[in-house]
């Protein structure tokens, strides 16, 4: 199987090839991965359709979230040197990407968190049915109050549960624009 992913619409190539890494002889058990030059490419979350073409020459077509982000990455886990989320944000800056490795992120320092204005990419490493956010019946993820994110700010791939308040708390300037595509 050979697999291809339209990345024209921010910098790349309209038929960039995947290479699979990972085991597996079904394409669905393998891990695709593709390289674009990152040199001005937009920030934030581009859906893009990736088509997969089988031995037979059958294509199926799908589009699925890819996720840019400028800076450096921090990966937070129980196992890694950031623990909970609250610390992954202070140590971010604008165009950095959180990543959330698999697990449930509870108590105060995973909840009733602010971006202060950081244009941070959000992310569960493994999907929502990986990662969830329990905010214990006790307040909510996020507030986005005017604190001056944009629409480079994603928050994506993971379950938030048990929010006392609303999951995410958005307060708006008149012209200032979110985006929001249903999750868990």
């Amino acid at each position: 199987a050979s697999v291809t992913a339209d990345l024209a619409g921010f910098g790349g190539a309209k038929d960039t090839a995947l290479q699979a890494k990972g085991p597996g002889a079904n394409p669905q058990q393998k891990v695709w991965s593709g390289s674009v030059d990152t040199k001005g490419l937009t920030a934030g979350t581009h859906l893009v359709p990736v088509t997969v073409t089988d031995k037979s020459g059958a294509k199926a077509s799908q589009v699925v979230p890819v996720y840019v982000y400028a800076g450096v990455l921090i990966e937070v886990g129980a196992d890694k040197a950031v623990t909970t989320i609250k610390s992954a944000l202070a140590a971010a800056v604008a165009g950095d990407a959180i990543v959330l490795g698999d697990g449930t992120y509870s108590g105060t320092s995973n909840k009733n968190l602010v971006l202060g204005g950081k244009n941070v990419v959000i992310v569960g490493k493994n999907g929502p049915t990986a990662v969830t956010i329990d905010c214990a019946n006790n307040g909510r993820f996020l507030n986005l109050a005017n604190s001056g994110e944009n629409l480079t700010a994603t928050i994506a791939g993971v379950t938030i549960k048990n929010c006392a308040a609303g999951a995410i708390k958005v307060v708006a300037e008149p012209g200032e624009r979110l985006r929001y595509r249903s999750s868990t």
